[in-house]
């Protein structure tokens, strides 16, 4: 028997699936829930994957932001966590970061992601403002904070500030922290530096110990993973993910730059050597407002998830890819449209399975596709209805139902967060409900 949806339980499956331009039909989903207000800009980090992961017993946890297009006194930010299950619904958001300068004033962090153990422990960190300065506009010495919240317990543990750097020059800032869990138990942390050059950041990359302890004493040079010396002092390297294989090796993505239609990077690194190789993908198709992602599946193979051009628009591609810089890329385009896609997130369940959510025709959208097979399992509307929406991050728990999360931009100073979850399944045992014949 194969993973697959209730809607599928027969072998009529396949004709309806993948026939082209399949429409969006009664789907697996409940109807969307807000589950944020919408008096201000709630909001999912850049690259939403990273924000949000299943932990013990179905536990949904979720990070997330609210904030306009600056931080600063005049308009700070905030970090937020909150949990889900099937059962209970949505607990309280609850306040993560308390960035403040030492005067007193809110400023804020931005960007959060997490890693969720299999015991349950949560890891949130984020990018903090708070030793920014008014002179610089709040932008010239941007850290990188955590804080863990124990399985069980009711309160987050104290603050880390997980990077010290002090560069001479006003630009010496590190964005968009990701995580990626370990085999052995450790966490890697990756972002992006401008330490070394205010102008040219490069990929950073640390791993914590098995109780998520790093280090923080080490000069920040002792974790950059790449050297602008080595282009020519140019291109800024930007947004990275990561996802560990089961062997241990972990797996990278990002982009060149800072705008739309830069090169887009796959990279891997050896814990056991520090032994770090990178190749070039793409030389177009980075867009730093819609970035692609690395997502690994059970099998080891490392795929990036990316919105690639094709013709006036862009499509939803899957590049699995080989050993760095031994031969492209194999790609896939497994939810075909004439209407331009855009946004795609994919994670994979237990069975090899991919989840995958993105925007089309101003909608949100989900499917499910098997590598293995180069099969498109299914293709259906999440939003009711065409919208502003941004970011839709698919999330398949342990029994491979699908859950997608997603943000609506609300004019310009406000939105809110939107979670689809399957439709109630207790009539079935777990995991029967996903198997057809």
């Amino acid at each position: 028997m194969r993973n697959c949806r209730a809607c599928f339980r027969s072998g009529a499956l396949a004709a309806a699936v993948l026939a082209a331009g399949l429409a969006a039909a009664e789907g697996p989903f409940s109807a969307p829930e807000q589950l944020t207000g919408d008096g201000e800009r709630y909001r999912l980090a850049r690259s939403a994957p990273g924000s949000a992961a299943f932990g013990p017993g179905g536990t949904l946890h979720l990070t997330y932001w609210s904030g306009g297009e600056v931080t600063n006194p005049s308009s700070p930010s905030h970090v937020y966590y909150r949990s889900w299950t099937h059962a209970a619904g949505w607990t309280e958001e609850v306040l993560v970061d308390s960035s403040e300068t030492p005067g007193g004033e809110r400023v804020g962090g931005r960007n959060p992601a997490l890693a969720v153990s299999p015991d349950g422990d949560t890891l949130i960190v984020w990018q903090d403002h708070r030793h920014c300065t008014a002179d610089h506009a709040w932008i010239d010495n941007i850290e990188l904070y955590g804080r863990t919240l124990p399985a069980g317990a009711a309160e987050f543990g104290t603050e880390t500030r997980l990077t010290e750097t002090n560069a001479p020059h006003n630009g010496d800032n590190g964005y968009a922290p990701k995580l990626a869990l370990m085999p052995d138990g450790s966490v890697a942390l990756v972002w992006y530096d401008f330490h070394d050059d205010r102008d040219v950041s490069d990929i950073h990359l640390q791993i914590s110990d098995a109780d998520w302890q790093f280090d923080t004493t080490s000069p920040i040079t002792d974790h950059r993973r790449t050297d602008r010396a080595d282009r020519g002092g140019s291109l800024a390297y930007t947004l990275p993910t990561a996802a560990a294989d089961p062997a241990g090796t972990l797996h990278l993505c990002w982009i060149g730059g800072t705008e739309g239609n830069g090169p887009v990077y796959y990279g891997t690194f050896d814990p056991e050597t520090s032994g770090f190789v990178y190749t070039e993908v793409m030389t177009g198709g980075g867009d730093f407002f819609s970035p692609p992602h690395v997502a690994v599946g059970p099998d080891g193979v490392a795929w990036i998830v990316i919105a690639r051009p094709v013709g006036g628009g862009t499509e939803v591609a899957l590049l699995g890819m080989p050993e760095a810089g031994t031969e492209p890329p194999d790609v896939r385009t497994p939810f075909p449209s004439a209407s331009s896609q855009s946004a795609p997130s994919a994670a994979f369940d237990a069975d090899g399975n991919m989840h995958v959510a993105w925007l089309e025709g101003g909608a949100v959208w989900y499917g499910l596709y098997d590598p293995a097979e180069d099969a498109a399992l299914e293709r259906v509307q999440v939003s009711a209805e065409a919208g502003t929406y941004r970011r839709p991050l698919a999330l398949p728990d342990p029994e491979g139902r699908p859950h997608v999360l997603y943000e609506q931009e609300i004019g310009f100073a406000a939105g809110a967060l939107w979670f689809a979850a399957p439709a109630d399944t207790t009539a079935l045992p777990a995991g029967e409900w996903l198997q057809y014949e």
